[in-house]
């Protein structure tokens, strides 16, 4: 898991980009059973910081036998009760291992608030199932152990991972790479994100807003191990 750790503060009613905080941590552990949840939008929910969130639920919801589908359950359930309801683009990640015996299982799961959800309506999306759809008529679903999900300023990873491929016979293969070349990766995506927005400009001809910036974090998760820093 990695973010940045730059957010944006905008005003609610204007939308005016008011300022920016850097070094905010955007990946929390579930000390409970070595998860991490990462979070992209809302920077605070009910005047309390994202990170404080996760921890009053961990506290008071999530116990040793949770493991990543029911966290997301329960993530789902205390963000609609939310008064008022939620009406912002966000959204946070899950990730850990499922046990079975003595195998264990990568899962990674999405619960988040679009622009075409109603306020208050949240989707908890497994990211290892993909259906493909043609009209209305889904035509069959595809299981990738090895998702790759990236949300915010997405513009570089959606440049490698599915750009690239359309217009070379190139393409990354997260089932194939190991765990230190991911690790590169994921810092790769984020220096060239933070990085590009020094060259970019608006159709004005104003320079982007650099709402993505700050410290890098990367967190690695791995069976029987669990949750380390890997960078912070």
């Amino acid at each position: 898991m990695a973010a940045d750790s730059r957010i944006t503060l905008v005003d609610r009613e204007t939308g005016a980009i008011q300022g920016m905080i850097d070094d905010i941590r955007k990946i929390y552990r579930v000390k409970k059973n070595n998860i991490g949840i990462s979070y992209w939008g809302l920077a605070t929910i009910e005047g309390k910081s994202m990170l404080e969130f996760l921890e009053e639920l961990e506290n008071e919801r999530i116990g040793d036998e949770d493991n990543v589908d029911s966290i997301a359950r329960k993530l789902v359930d205390c963000l609609q009760k939310i008064k008022p309801p939620i009406d912002t683009k966000m959204g946070l990640h899950i990730a850990g291992y499922l046990q079975e015996k003595e195998n264990y299982y990568p899962k990674l799961r999405h619960v988040f608030h679009e622009n075409w959800h109603s306020a208050g309506k949240f989707t908890n999306e497994d990211c290892h199932i993909e259906f493909h759809q043609k009209g209305k008529k889904i035509r069959f679903p595809s299981y990738n152990s090895y998702p790759v999900l990236f949300n915010g300023d997405n513009n570089i990873a959606n440049c490698l991972f599915n750009y690239i491929p359309i217009i070379s016979n190139q393409r990354i293969r997260s089932d194939l790479i190991t765990l230190d070349e991911s690790l590169d990766l994921a810092e790769i995506i984020l220096s060239l994100a933070i990085q590009r927005l020094n060259y970019y400009f608006n159709p004005e001809g104003n320079k982007i807003y650099k709402s993505v910036g700050g410290k890098i974090y990367i967190a690695r998760i791995r069976p029987k191990i669990g949750f380390d820093w890997y960078k912070e």
